[in-house]
């Protein structure tokens, strides 16, 4: 198995004070064999064994950061995987790379004999990935001398970076501020086994074929605590380390991992650099060199980085995933990203930014908010069974990132409200049982039922929109259409029967929905709701009027 850890840096200093970085090494040309460059406190550079990689600049170098990184018997710190067992580390790598402007980054590699070590001697033994990558995340490392966790030593990278590329008599510790850690990123290359598990939540992003073979891309997102951490995971087939190095299969895997932590890296650098010219930390003045260094940056990195392919290699979900759920720049600062490319003159670099907003608004986290209740008095649903279909498919579903599920049972009428206001829903989901006549039937006191009119859901909703907004309402209760009628003017979609359902038509509307929803970015509802039909379609269900119970489902629309 080989885990990357990168940890990267984006260095302000060039617009800050251009006179306090070390102008050698000339990055990203240094002339390695006449000069022999080194970046002190971090060791020399030196060309990359299969150079870099087409489209990146800066990725055929690096400096070896062995002098500042330091290990202690990192051999013997191998996962343990049974009893008396550990796995070897028999590898490592220390490099820092860096394209001599904003971007630059340190990766600390690792390469072990777990996957070996299960198929030879332990053929029907399971142990989760998520466990090996919190035994590295937590292993220790030197950096002058004091031991810091791995996974936690950005800071100290950062300002061991900071020092050893400025000018000594220039180096103070505020000079540490310009120069920002970016959020840690951890790549995987495992071959396919079934002595490994992946998470659960991990999503396949991408599948590649090459020489008939396949390379699965996943992506997943691992706790850490106070942190979150983004995950590649490349999947390879069988015995892929035994093909020769100029295997085709080789190549693409390469070319995907170094793509991979490269996207990583410019995105942390474009964050860091337009929410510190957004803060004011780095006034830009118009038509300034400042202003022309930046703007030129932020032009050539859009561009690759919304390029559909690089390397022959489709990147348009990577990019999604290595945006998804999280602001580029400062939280909730949308809005100032767009307005920060009216400081740029030229159309391409705005209309990039523009898009980077865009995509960032498409990624944010959507709740769901399901509700439902039982009063007594009243047949039990199966509700289990709803919610196991919508988990199903937000386990399964291809954008799931974009998806938060709060579930609450046993609901009080008097309680709607604030849970409106206590989870913030875009999508609204509530399934229960209703009458014409009476309403939708919450619990009152001693779970007696507790009906909500039409004109009571309308002035709940009426209420919460005053603050929020919904987007969507899904009303699987019978003879609900007024209700969603009444809601439609403070959302966009409003779904609702104009019949007595079948109790087996709930579940089967949730489970065509989500099928839908969970998969397609951006959503649309329209054709949510018609895969929910098809799918109470496909069921056959026994109507209980003699009318096709899908035509008793009804979407409407605000236009």
């Amino acid at each position: 198995m080989h885990i990357i850890f990168q940890f990267p840096i984006t260095d302000l200093r060039l617009i800050k004070d251009e006179g306090l970085r070390l102008v050698r090494p000339f990055w990203t040309s240094p002339d390695i064999d006449r000069t022999r460059p080194f970046i002190r406190q971090f060791g020399r550079l030196r060309d990359r064994k299969n150079g870099g990689v087409t489209g990146w600049p800066a990725e055929e170098h690096y400096c070896d950061a062995r002098l500042s990184i330091k290990y202690k018997d990192i051999h013997k710190s191998g996962y343990v995987i049974d009893e008396g067992e550990k796995a070897i580390i028999y590898k490592t790598y220390r490099r820092l790379y860096s394209d001599g402007k904003f971007m630059n980054k340190i990766e600390l590699g690792f390469f072990d004999d777990i996957e070996e070590r299960l198929k030879l001697k332990r053929p029907g033994m399971l142990i989760k990935l998520i466990d090996v990558l919190k035994h590295y995340s937590n292993l220790p490392i030197q950096i002058d001398g004091d031991t810091v966790q791995l996974a936690g030593s950005g800071p100290r990278l950062r300002d061991k970076f900071t020092q050893a590329t400025t000018y000594k008599s220039k180096y103070t510790k505020t000079i540490n501020k310009l120069v920002v850690d970016g959020q840690l990123n951890i790549t995987v290359v495992l071959t396919s086994n079934d002595n490994i598990e992946l998470p659960e939540d991990a999503r396949l992003i991408n599948e590649y074929r090459v020489s008939q073979k396949k390379i699965c891309l996943y992506g997943w997102k691992m706790e850490l605590p106070q942190r979150s951490v983004k995950v590649w995971l490349i999947k390879v087939f069988k015995d892929t380390d035994k093909l020769p190095k100029e295997n085709p299969v080789k190549t693409v895997v390469r070319n995907l991992r170094i793509n991979l932590a490269r996207i990583h890296a410019e995105r942390e650098t474009l964050r860091i650099l337009l929410s510190n010219i957004m803060n004011g930390t780095l006034p830009l003045e118009a038509g300034s060199n400042e202003a022309k260094l930046v703007k030129t940056y932020v032009k050539k990195i859009t561009a690759k980085l919304f390029a559909k392919k690089r390397n022959k290699l489709d990147q348009e979900d990577i990019l999604r995933f290595a945006l998804a759920s999280e602001e580029l720049v400062l939280p909730g600062s949308l809005e100032s990203l767009n307005e920060t490319a009216i400081s740029f003159n030229d159309k391409y670099t705005k209309n990039a930014i523009k898009k980077m907003a865009d995509e960032l608004e498409n990624s944010k986290v959507s709740t769901i908010l399901y509700l439902t209740s039982s009063p007594k008095d009243k047949q039990l649903l199966d509700i289990q069974r709803e919610i196991g279909m919508i988990k199903d498919k937000h386990i399964s579903g291809l954008h799931r990132d974009r998806y938060k599920i709060e579930f609450e049972p046993s609901v009080k009428k008097t309680d709607l409200l604030s849970l409106l206001n206590r989870y913030k829903p875009t999508i609204l989901h509530i399934s229960l049982h209703a009458s014409k006549v009476d309403g939708l039937y919450f619990e009152g006191p001693d779970h007696q039922p507790a009906p909500l009119s039409v004109k009571q859901f309308e002035d709940v909703i009426k209420i919460y929109n005053k603050n929020r907004s919904l987007t969507a309402i899904i009303l699987s209760a019978c003879n609900s259409i007024n209700h969603a009628k009444a809601a439609l003017p403070f959302c966009s979609y409003a779904m609702g029967t104009n019949a007595a359902i079948p109790d087996e038509a709930s579940p089967l509307y949730a489970e065509g929905f989500y099928n839908i929803l969970f998969s397609s970015a951006p959503p649309v509802y329209t054709f949510c709701h018609e895969s929910a039909i098809l799918r109470i379609q496909q069921a056959d269900l026994e109507s209980p009027d003699d009318r096709p119970i899908d035509q008793m489902f009804e979407l409407l629309t605000n236009p």
